[in-house]
């Protein structure tokens, strides 16, 4: 990767009517112009509480999920939505969906190399600003907004000195497709600037080493988190500098 690939705008679209807890379709005007079969969306309204983990934080929580078909202005999901904040979202709280796509999602691929010295912009202005929890609201979504997913891929190298910025989510994901484990992966000399959410979260990654990567200005986190399923990783030589929680 070399100069600069820049996510599109997310278009940020109303709803045209409330949608509640067991729905699983929507409608929008125009949805066959803005939106397509297969893309990650993440829908919320002004009525949403904010999202936790900091007294510094403003923005609202929402949800994710995929969409299956469009017919005229109907949007139908994969998944129906459930547990929303007060009971669902409303036209009268601004409700608005909008897409939540990645630079890269890499699944199930082996022996895979992304280097360069190029830069991965999130595009943050024109996008939905939203932390999204998939359509349960059970978990973060993983998958949905970040600069780079990987899951279930053996030998990943993203190395090089690349620059990872301007993501509603986060720098990188090591999992959330599937939940399938990830080992033998090397993230090196990455830069992680301005990303809204972590510079890298991990699931299911094992035998596996970050290192000499800067996390820089993370707007409302910024640090490395290892969850569940994570075994051997060697994290060495991190610069961090003025993130908003952690390092």
């Amino acid at each position: 990767i070399n100069g600069i690939i820049k996510l599109a705008n997310g278009n940020i679209r109303p709803l045209l009517a409330n949608l509640s807890n067991g729905a699983n379709s929507t409608t929008v005007t125009d949805a066959g112009t803005y939106f397509k079969v297969g893309q990650k969306i993440v829908i919320s309204d002004d009525n949403q509480p904010i999202n936790g983990g900091g007294a510094w934080k403003t923005r609202k929580v929402g949800q994710t999920n995929t969409i299956q078909s469009i017919i005229g202005n109907t949007i139908t999901f994969t998944n129906a939505f459930s547990n929303w904040f007060n009971g669902g979202v409303t036209t009268g709280a601004n409700a608005r969906i909008s897409q939540a796509n990645n630079a890269f999602i890499i699944d199930g691929s082996n022996n895979v190399l992304i280097s360069g010295n190029g830069i991965i912009d999130g595009n943050l202005a024109n996008q939905f600003n939203i932390a999204g929890a998939i359509y349960n609201r059970t978990i973060e979504d993983l998958v949905s907004s970040c600069g780079i997913t990987f899951n279930g891929v053996v030998n990943l190298k993203i190395i090089g000195s690349l620059t990872i910025t301007g993501f509603v989510f986060h720098g990188i994901s090591t999992t959330g497709v599937t939940g399938a484990t990830s080992s033998n992966c090397l993230i090196n000399g990455v830069t992680f600037d301005a990303n809204v959410d972590k510079a890298i979260a991990g699931l299911n990654l094992v035998n596996s080493i970050i290192s000499n990567c800067n996390n820089f200005n993370g707007i409302d986190e910024g640090e490395i988190v290892l969850y569940n399923g994570c075994k051997n990783v060697l994290i060495t030589n991190i610069f961090s500098r003025n993130n908003r929680r952690y390092g």
